[in-house]
């Protein structure tokens, strides 16, 4: 039996959150895209003195992994920054927690979108003005290797907010530098549906190259609110000319919700269905309450008296009330499986790193789905393109079927 993260007696998929990589202090670890497009460990085994530092951290072999729905307080809350509010995915809390960390004198791991190498990534911030290139969801993995490496080498006494995906949240929480001094780190982790193949957005994204007809965008401002809260959308801006993604029919968001494409460790994640290692939670507070909202709000979960503390001190900038974790959860994948079709997902997977289009293999998906799938599926694209007065009465009836 091999003592590292290659060793064949899992007990769970690997995430991709790659925080074994920083951790090993004799380099042995690389993170790299699998074939299938997903983040994944690779060992040199001739590097590595089997010290097992790799697992500890690791999701995979952890047989005290904790379930645990115990939190201080469930709020709704949306910032009163009106930009700041229509910048943000859901409700603008994480960019106000980011600055209130600025002032304390914390630095700020989130995750951006490099132009450059055309990836996610998860990134430092020391300044107010860093923080802008935070926003937006990004609906597939971050590199997190770089980001993790810099605060795990620090032998300062500098604090570090951590915001990421709770399979991220907890590798970190399982480092001996956090165990060591749990309260010079807040961590901050996001209600997670799960991580598509990065060969999906490839594939997007290469679609909106030629559409643009530039290779290279100025930016993309991703889960925009263009169509409103309650839409998915993506804004890309190229040679001075705006290409929003389709408010139906769109290939990236319905695959991604479609859930046959996902890392396989995303399909029963322990990581996102307990309250155990984050200090605050936060998403979008979908549900009947805020149906007829299309600016943001956010649900926020707080855990512990650190998280509490931060709440507290940007309670002034947030609309703000109390609210229910079970209604919470009830409209997020907390605590729940997500089901899939090994049909579909083998044919996404293989065709997606191939050389067919994004619109054949989108057109060749839907005609695998169910026929009341489909059905219900052209019915909600026809409600999409109502106007506002009569889409949101007809969403909320439909919610409440």
């Amino acid at each position: 039996m091999k003592n590292n993260i290659a060793d064949e007696a899992i007990l769970r998929n690997c995430t991709g959150c790659s925080i074994c990589a920083p951790v090993c202090s004799t380099k042995a670890i690389r993170i790299e895209y699998d074939s299938d497009g997903f983040y994944k460990p690779i060992v040199d085994e001739s590097k590595c003195v089997e010290c097992g530092l790799c697992k500890q951290s690791c999701y995979k072999y952890d047989k005290d992994f904790k379930l645990s729905d115990d939190v201080l307080a469930c709020y709704a809350a949306y910032n009163k920054d009106a930009q700041q509010l229509s910048k943000s995915s859901s409700g603008g809390i994480s960019r106000l927690l980011m600055e209130e960390c600025i002032v304390r004198g914390y630095k700020v791991l989130g995750c951006t979108y490099d132009l450059d190498l055309n990836k996610a990534r998860s990134v430092i911030a020391s300044t107010v003005g860093e923080l802008n290139k935070f926003y937006g969801s990004k609906y597939f993995q971050s590199y997190t290797l770089d980001g993790f490496e810099e605060i795990l080498k620090d032998r300062s006494e500098q604090r570090y907010a951590i915001f990421g995906t709770p399979c991220q949240i907890y590798a970190f929480s399982k480092t001996r530098k956090y165990k060591r001094n749990p309260e010079k780190y807040l961590l901050v982790d996001i209600f997670c549906h799960g991580c598509p193949t990065v060969n999906l957005w490839n594939k997007y994204k290469a679609q909106k190259e030629i559409l643009l007809k530039s290779t290279r965008f100025d930016n993309i401002a991703f889960r925009s609110k263009t169509y409103g809260w309650h839409e998915y959308s993506i804004d890309f801006y190229a040679n001075s000319k705006k290409h929003t993604s389709n408010k139906i029919a769109d290939p990236f968001f319905d695959l991604f919700f479609g859930a046959d494409v996902m890392n396989q460790a995303c399909y029963d994640c322990k990581a996102r269905s307990t309250m155990a290692y984050a200090d605050i939670r936060i998403g979008d507070f979908w549900g009947p309450k805020y149906e007829m909202n299309n600016k943001g709000v956010s649900a926020v979960l707080v855990k512990s008296d650190l998280g509490q503390d931060f709440i507290n001190a940007i309670r002034e900038k947030m609309i703000m009330e109390d609210a229910d974790f079970r209604t919470i959860i009830a409209a997020q994948s907390y605590g729940k499986t997500i089901r899939f079709n090994e049909r579909r997902r083998a044919f996404l997977l293989k065709e997606l790193k191939g050389n067919k289009e994004l619109k054949i293999i989108y057109s060749q998906y839907r005609l695998m789905l169910p026929f009341k799938r489909r059905v219900k599926m052209r019915l909600k694209e026809f409600i999409k393109l109502l106007p506002p007065v009569l889409y949101f009465p007809i969403r909320k009836l439909m919610h409440s079927i």
